[in-house]
């Protein structure tokens, strides 16, 4: 006697035979039925089983690659977070040294400030390459600006704040611009 299994899209024949030549009874019958049905479910669920382990190993490595891809989206905006603010103290460090290169004539410290500069230069690169890491500043051409116009803009932002210290300490605190007639100047600006 032959009896089918069926699992998914394959058949398999379960083939069943007695050497005494005696029939096989109804109540045989409905075991060897009952364990065929049994049988196709195992194959079935094992065959599942292994879909699902299959499943769970690429999920698994699909949430790691998307965690990966997260980290180094946060490392790239955190750096270009940090250079931005570092820049803009840089900025200051090295305008600053700048202008007390050109005034001063004590060699002492116009080799210290020579020394600040190129600290600062050096920094900058270093800015430069963090910003091209994270990709958050595009490589711009200069563009004119009008100095006139930002030392004002600084000014007036200040304002408040040099009010308030002239009345705390009770000084009085001039801060002005003496607009002369300029050109613009080229300057890269974000």
């Amino acid at each position: 006697m032959c009896v089918p299994l069926h699992f998914d899209d394959t058949v398999a024949l379960l083939t069943l035979g007695q050497s005494n030549g005696r029939r096989i009874t109804d109540m045989e019958l409905q075991i060897l039925f009952d364990f065929v049905a049994h049988a196709s479910l195992s194959v079935k669920n094992a065959h599942l089983y292994t879909k699902l382990q299959e499943a769970y190993a690429n999920l698994q490595r699909a949430q790691d690659s998307m965690i990966k891809a997260e980290k180094y989206r946060a490392i790239g905006e955190l750096s270009a977070g940090v250079a931005h603010d570092f820049n803009n103290a840089l900025s200051i460090i090295l305008g600053r040294a700048q202008h007390l290169m050109t005034v001063s004539r004590n060699q002492v410290l116009l080799k210290g400030l020579k020394s600040i500069e190129n600290a600062s230069r050096d920094a900058a690169g270093i800015v430069q390459r963090m910003q091209q890491f994270s990709k958050s500043v595009p490589r711009k051409p200069f563009s004119r600006i009008a100095v006139n116009d930002i030392v004002r803009q600084v000014l007036e932002t200040i304002e408040p704040r040099r009010k308030e210290l002239a009345e705390l300490r009770g000084v009085r605190i001039d801060a002005g611009q003496q607009a002369a007639e300029s050109k613009a100047h080229f300057g890269g600006r974000r």
